[in-house]
């Protein structure tokens, strides 16, 4: 049994089920990170992009709605944000109901590159879950997390 799933089954059930996501986190992340190296682009720039790309035809979310939906404060955001715009995979749009917003839009060369890394992303994370699902400690642990905040009555899966 590798050492991490050990350490997974000899903690306390909060400390499992925050060990067991940070685990599944970090492969997941090393394995988008792998898959995006051609790219030149960081997870957290995919991720940026990707909530772009999710939003288009929705209300395009400002610079304090994307900075929350990334994981990242307001002026690491507007970094990130300048850094794609200076790509040219996003360009800077003042919203329609407010003229005082900012609000980032992917470019026609950030959806490009979001249909080309797409499948390149899933894969990714196939490779990482199925990589977890091959430890069973890690594995267990997932489940576990899952049903810990599913419904009563639900079915296990």
């Amino acid at each position: 049994m590798p050492a991490e799933d050990a350490q997974v089954l000899s903690a306390s059930s909060e400390e499992r089920q925050w060990r067991t996501i940070a685990t599944l986190h970090t492969r997941l992340e090393s394995e988008l990170a792998g898959a995006l190296q051609r790219s030149g682009l960081s997870s957290r720039e995919y991720t940026l992009l990707l909530t772009l790309e999710h939003r288009h035809g929705e209300s395009v979310p400002d610079m304090q709605h994307l900075a929350a939906a990334v994981g990242l404060g307001p002026s690491a955001a507007t970094r990130l944000v300048s850094r794609l715009e200076g790509r040219k995979l996003v360009m800077l749009t003042l919203a329609s109901t407010d003229r005082r917003r900012i609000c980032p839009v992917l470019t026609p060369t950030g959806r490009v590159l979001m249909e080309w890394l797409r499948p390149l992303a899933s894969a990714a994370l196939e490779a990482g879950l199925d990589g977890a699902g091959r430890r069973p400690a890690l594995a267990r642990s997932v489940l576990a997390v899952r049903h810990a905040g599913a419904p009563p009555g639900a079915a296990a899966g």
